[in-house]
């Protein structure tokens, strides 16, 4: 199944679910599916300023988290040319669908419109790089659900060791493993869990922007962000 026919089906299900809810204040006002499809419409017609707007009624009416909805408004700003706009949304639904091959593209086409304009920061631990590579087409939200699941198989597992010794001798060796794999998760859960609830980078929305030794504006400049820079 393709990356966009996934999101389709995604969108489809997300937007019979909160049809359901009474997302917004008055019952005349349109429902979050038809906002989707009036913002579709108006991307159809290449009016990208007005499927933004209808885009983020949606957003907008109760904190509404949508990958499919992020990745639609990342494309109508990279549309307007808005580079810096469209890379965050980006990686709002890279967060929420971090497999979705369609959204790599456009998020690696949309930094290749930049360049890499930030500062030169440090390589990133080896064991870290290590810990997260088996996880990285993960969400934050799988990566939990399938260290918890790998928690309470490693408690089963060791509940039947201890009643039935015999077993820990032929399978010790495969529990050991789990065990190992678990602790693999727990890391890479704690990684990321810092890197997207603690430490909130950000994105560049504006042109540039001055970084300065200190908080006035005749201060020296130390370096230069451009639009998009993280």
């Amino acid at each position: 199944m393709s990356g966009s026919t996934r999101r389709y089906i995604y969108s489809l299900a997300m937007l019979i679910i909160l049809s359901q809810k009474p997302c917004f204040a008055e019952d005349k006002k349109a429902g979050p599916d038809q906002l989707f499809y009036a913002g579709n419409g108006y991307y159809e017609k290449q009016d990208y300023a007005n499927a933004i707007k209808e885009y983020a009624k949606i957003k907008d009416a109760g904190g509404l988290e949508s990958g499919p909805l992020y990745y639609n408004i990342g494309n109508a700003f990279l549309k307007l040319g808005k580079t810096g706009h469209a890379i965050l949304y980006y990686e709002r639904a890279k967060r929420l669908m971090p497999h979705d091959s369609d959204l790599k593209s456009n998020l690696a086409y949309a930094r290749s419109l930049v360049g890499d304009s930030s500062p030169e920061v440090q390589a990133r631990n080896l064991i870290v790089r290590t810990l997260e590579r088996p996880f990285r087409n993960f969400s934050l939200k799988r990566i939990a659900v399938l260290t918890i699941l790998l928690y309470f198989i490693a408690i089963f597992v060791q509940i039947i060791f201890v009643f039935m010794p015999v077993l820990k001798r032929r399978f010790g060796f495969t529990f050991a493993l789990l065990f190992i794999i678990f602790l693999f998760g727990l890391a890479a859960f704690s990684i990321r869990y810092y890197e997207e609830k603690i430490l909130e980078g950000g994105i560049i929305i504006l042109k540039d922007v001055e970084c300065k030794y200190e908080p006035i504006d005749k201060s020296t400049t130390y370096y230069t962000l451009q639009e998009g820079s993280n």
